[in-house]
């Protein structure tokens, strides 16, 4: 699957099913984001043949920070760390969809520059210590698992990293299969709200109307922009999906904001102490 959330949710979605059909008890797939996936199969593999080790993501999280803090030294920043993250996931994004990252030759601009030296600061570091992350990996290995069924779902298109691991499988023998996102084919609607706040209230009337149709329903809404937002869309809809719970002062802290999740959970820099 895409991501964490995305196999958890589809998980619970066949446990939803099979109660429905009156099973006390069911076999469940081995349903594991991608990454997941990729990482204990080559960590697997590495008992089979000589590889570099595997870096964690929390030692990969630390080898970025350092990076970047080397290199931004002389600035004044108020979140060093954040821009450390967001270094990290443009390099990732980058090397899922095999887009170069190149150093520029005159011109360019100061973030594609930083990204350049921090992620070759990376590799460099990585090499010397004879650790790797799983996607450098991937390029290692002739082929990725083993002769057990591999399926990838959840994707509208497989990015280009993806599609190279199917191949190789499939040259392979190896059962491999794909499954597109069962979604309908529709016409895009673009609505133009008046502003921010009409944006968000009708995002939770479209949600609201979703859930009245099909109570199981399981919606996701992408809000790019400030965190605030997402706070504000969540509140909204928490208040609208729920305004009972909301008002009621003893279950509203619970009950209410289980309605909703903002994926990728909460920063623990923001939970209470």
């Amino acid at each position: 699957m895409p991501s964490r959330q995305r196999a958890e949710a589809a998980r619970l979605a066949l446990a939803r099913a099979a109660r429905r059909a009156g099973a006390r008890v069911w076999a469940t797939p081995d349903i594991l984001s991608a990454d997941t996936w990729i990482s204990r199969e080559i960590e697997a593999a590495a008992w089979l043949q000589p590889l570099p080790r595997l870096l964690s993501a929390a030692q990969e999280w630390l080898l970025w920070r350092q990076c970047a803090a080397e290199f931004t030294d002389h600035l004044e920043l108020v979140a060093r760390g954040a821009l450390a993250e967001g270094l990290r996931r443009a390099a990732a994004l980058a090397a899922e969809f095999e887009i170069p990252i190149k150093k520029s030759t005159g011109g360019g601009a100061a973030e594609s520059e930083l990204l350049y030296e921090v992620r070759q600061a990376v590799e460099e570091r990585s090499g010397a210590q004879g650790v790797a992350t799983a996607r450098a990996l991937v390029g290692m290995l002739p082929c990725i698992g083993t002769d057990r069924p591999v399926e990838f779902a959840g994707y509208a298109q497989l990015p280009p990293y993806l599609q190279a691991i199917v191949a190789a499988r499939e040259a392979g023998a190896l059962p491999t299969g794909t499954r597109a996102s069962a979604t309908p084919e529709r016409r895009a609607l673009k609505i133009v709200a008046t502003d921010r706040t009409e944006e968000l209230e009708r995002i939770a009337a479209w949600c609201r109307a979703q859930l009245d149709a099909n109570a199981d329903a399981r919606t996701l809404v992408v809000l790019p922009g400030a965190s605030a937002l997402r706070e504000r869309l969540a509140t909204l809809l928490r208040q609208s999906l729920a305004p009972q719970r909301w008002v009621d002062s003893s279950a509203a802290p619970h009950a209410a904001a289980a309605l909703v999740a903002i994926e990728g959970g909460e920063p623990l820099a923001r939970a209470p102490l």
